[in-house]
């Protein structure tokens, strides 16, 4: 991964010393960064992981756009134009976390990570962004003792500071992969979760979806209940407990039987992506709890992408990217 100021080039915001961009790298050897913010990666059954080899320029490649938004509607989509032929965060518990948070002192650029290990985007004393994998929770079901990325971040925290405490501040599901960030300490978690909506300025997602969207982009607005502990539904406005989700997605690439969208969330409701889509015919891929019928990846086909953060304290805004997997063996992708 790489992370550093931007200060020239195309970007609307390549002239703002206040904005960092961290993303995931390539395996193309490059210099080694100069930048402050500490990165590593940890490998998944140990307490932390050395971090080696400098990551590549991020002018080497365009960042990832999330899609245009449209304008906003009340109907369940609202498309800007036809469609030529041819899963979801939501914020976390306020329940104590069962683990810590603190601060690393990794300060070397590293290679993409090897299975099984989790790569840190950025680092600072307050906050720590990592890539998730898919099939690993973001902490423990209760009573179990199962391996949690709350636990490896921990863990790799403890090595530096072995009273650290980590606090989670928004999920991903299980078999979603993609940017997550972790608060350091009480200060900066009361800060993140308390004022959440504003910080999280974009949340933007890449999903390999059956079937076809009703249009090349659009809003999808319905409101969802929680109808147990694994699973939500799509129902009538005004329903007691039910809450409105907004999300914005855009058509990447149709294929014989699959869409790749970007999609942008307005809302964080559990499963949001997820149950937003299958309601319009267009389940991800891999999401059998939802309708899905095939699953060409072997894991839910649903990426956290990009996450743009104003940091609760400095006020820097922080673009934190992770490149979407391959959902389709053999196919081109964007």
């Amino acid at each position: 991964m790489n992370c550093t100021p931007r200060s020239s080039g195309r970007n609307p915001d390549s002239a703002r010393p206040d904005v960092l961009y961290c993303r995931t790298m390539s395996t193309k050897r490059s210099p080694r960064a100069s930048s402050k913010p500490r990165t590593g990666h940890l490998p998944a059954g140990r307490p932390g992981g050395q971090p080696d080899r400098a990551p590549q320029s991020p002018t080497d490649r365009p960042a990832r756009r999330c899609p245009a938004r449209p304008d906003r509607a009340n109907g369940p989509v609202s498309p800007r134009r036809p469609a030529p032929t041819g899963r979801a965060e939501h914020p976390a518990s306020s329940r104590p976390s069962p683990a810590a948070s603190g601060r690393s002192a990794a300060g070397r650029p590293i290679r993409p990570p090897r299975p099984g290990q989790v790569t840190f985007l950025y680092e600072d004393k307050d906050i720590i962004a990592v890539d998730k994998p898919a099939g690993l929770p973001v902490i423990a079901p209760e009573g179990s003792r199962s391996r949690n990325l709350l636990d490896l971040v921990s863990r790799h925290i403890q090595r530096h500071n072995p009273k650290g405490r980590a606090a989670v501040v928004h999920r991903l599901d299980r078999d979603t992969s993609g940017v997550l960030v972790f608060a350091t300490n009480a200060r900066a978690k009361t800060a993140l979760m308390g004022n959440w909506q504003e910080l999280a300025t974009r949340r933007c997602y890449v999903a390999l979806v059956e079937g076809s969207p009703p249009a090349e982009d659009g809003l999808l607005d319905s409101w969802l209940l929680e109808l147990g502990p694994s699973r939500v539904g799509q129902v009538a406005a005004g329903t007691p407990g039910a809450l409105r989700a907004l999300t914005h997605y855009r058509v990447l690439e149709r294929y014989e039987r699959h869409c790749l969208l970007e999609l942008e969330l307005d809302t964080g409701r559990r499963h949001q992506i997820r149950v937003q889509l299958a309601a319009i015919g267009c389940p991800v891929a891999g999401d059998a709890t939802y309708g899905a019928r095939t699953d060409p990846a072997g894991r839910l086909c649903l990426h956290a992408s990009r996450l743009e953060l104003e940091h609760p304290f400095s006020g820097q805004r922080l673009v934190l990217e992770s490149q979407p997997p391959k959902f389709l063996p053999g196919r081109r992708q964007r």
